[in-house]
């Protein structure tokens, strides 16, 4: 018993440090993207004519058209994420208490609640974090405003349509189902 217990604890300290070291790659891919508080697949509103694209990439085939005053079943989605840059200047706000000052900081997806992924030395962290560069301006939040922002980040979300394809999610083509409102 003692054996396998310390074969296991060796072995998740393993997996523990690989997962820290390993490189955040870019873009960086969010499945199952739904990116706002209360965001849910099933049934949205087209509300205009929408091309369908076999694959979540704009030189992919289109197979297809939504018009628009009809529904869609959206099923998952994906975000591509071109990671954002932010220099520590203040105190971090919680779960960011390992970032120094004059640490670069890549922002990556927003979670919800005023949370947001980042990614520093290897490591995810999820904190309450300013995404771009007028987010302090005025009247700034000692809970975001704990970094420079140097380059916000950029994010394509792609929904899949059941059976059809995807869309990109670029003004207003398709109204995301909200479970808030």
């Amino acid at each position: 018993m003692y054996s396998q217990t310390r074969l296991l604890l060796v072995t998740l300290i393993f997996v523990s440090a690989n997962l820290n070291a390993e490189e955040l790659s870019i873009p960086f891919i969010v499945e199952d993207a739904c990116p706002f508080e209360g965001c849910t697949f099933g049934e949205w509103d087209v509300l205009r004519d929408t091309n369908v694209l076999q694959r979540p990439n704009e030189n992919s085939k289109i197979t297809g058209k939504l018009s628009a005053g009809t529904k869609a079943n959206i099923v998952t989605g994906i975000s591509y994420v071109i990671p954002g840059e932010a220099i520590v200047t203040g105190k971090p706000y919680s779960h960011a208490e390992v970032m120094a000052p004059n640490q670069k900081v890549y922002i990556l997806n927003y979670l919800g609640e005023g949370y947001s992924q980042v990614f520093l030395d290897g490591q995810f962290v999820n904190t309450k974090i300013a995404r771009t560069k007028n987010r302090c301006l005025d009247k700034p939040n000692w809970r975001y405003c704990w970094v420079k922002i140097i380059r916000e980040p950029v994010i394509k979300w792609w929904v899949n349509v059941k059976d059809r394809g995807w869309v990109l999610m670029d003004g207003k083509t398709l109204e995301p189902k909200d479970v808030l409102s």
